[in-house]
């Protein structure tokens, strides 16, 4: 496998064409690392690419643009290791993380494309290109005056097909749609006040249908990204609670339960975060006999 053979909008050259001072060489530790990996591919050698990336992160987090270009670096690394899901999912963090840098174009180009043609997910794909499309009109770098709104309809209609009226239940297709067009829409409006809520909707939603993982990340995305919003309680809370009942780490759930107390201790939740931190770990019944016993 040769590392170089890097996917069309995504070559080396294109990566680092606006820095000053490529990563590579800027550190030539890196390139090794990547040597490494193109002759022995294994899950342990690109955990410690990424763990390398991100230290060179964390000794320059002002420098967006050249943080940005190594998260698209790694990302072209993990596609060319057949990683497509990691991939992806390194570009959507660059996206993300670097939104007013001229890589946000090229990275949401190729995330469509990977989608497209890796991914399976057609619609998906169409609807990152047409939002593209508008916040992209006039140059590399996003339109501070761009308006999602029109771009609003495809959540809505994923919304209102979530509960198949017959069956009284969810609809897995519509809740997987709804999840990835509320991401998408957040993700490219960060500044729209909608996107908060659309992220901690979607978050209830990967709920719904056992997804508690990605539920936990955008309940911390809804919460880290607009912490003044409305429902950044109810996303602090939701952390917590998901840890709790949904992926048993009682110890993690009780550091968000003693966090919301903190920050929230005004809130009319917080009487139900004192009671679930003081019966993590114990059982129903056991939680049912200490209240009849009072």
């Amino acid at each position: 496998m040769k590392f170089y053979s890097f996917i069309t909008l995504l070559t080396l050259a294109s990566i680092f064409a606006c820095s000053k001072d490529t990563p590579s060489d800027a550190f030539p530790e890196l390139v090794e690392i990547e040597k490494t990996l193109s002759e022995d591919p294994t899950d342990e050698n690109l955990e410690q690419y990424v763990r390398f990336v991100d230290s060179l992160i964390l000794r320059m987090p002002e420098d967006k643009e050249r943080n940005a270009a190594l998260l698209q670096r790694a990302a072209a690394l993990e596609f060319n290791l057949n990683r497509i899901p990691s991939s992806a999912a390194m570009l959507n963090r660059a996206i993300k993380s670097y939104y007013m840098t001229s890589h946000t174009r090229k990275n949401v180009a190729t995330l469509a494309n990977i989608y497209e043609n890796n991914l399976s997910k057609t619609s998906l794909a169409s609807y990152l290109k047409k939002i593209s499309a508008d916040l992209f009109s006039e140059s590399n770098m996003p339109r501070v005056d761009a308006d999602g709104t029109p771009f609003l309809s495809n959540i809505e209609a994923a919304k209102n097909a979530l509960y198949d009226q017959k069956s009284n239940k969810m609809d897995f297709g519509a809740a997987k749609d709804f999840i990835d067009y509320s991401e998408a829409y957040a993700m490219l409006y960060p500044s729209d006040e909608r996107s908060a809520g659309l992220i901690y909707e979607a978050g209830k939603v990967a709920g719904y249908i056992n997804d508690h993982d990605k539920a936990v990340s955008l309940f911390k995305w809804s919460y880290n990204a607009y912490p003044e919003a409305e429902f950044a309680p109810q996303s602090l809370f939701m952390i917590g609670y998901t840890y709790d009942n949904s992926l048993n780490q009682d110890e993690v759930a009780s550091s968000y339960y003693s966090m919301f107390s903190d920050k929230y201790a005004e809130h009319e939740l917080n009487e139900s975060v004192r009671f679930l931190q003081s019966n993590l770990g114990k059982t129903d019944e056991e939680i049912f006999n200490q209240i009849i016993q009072k």
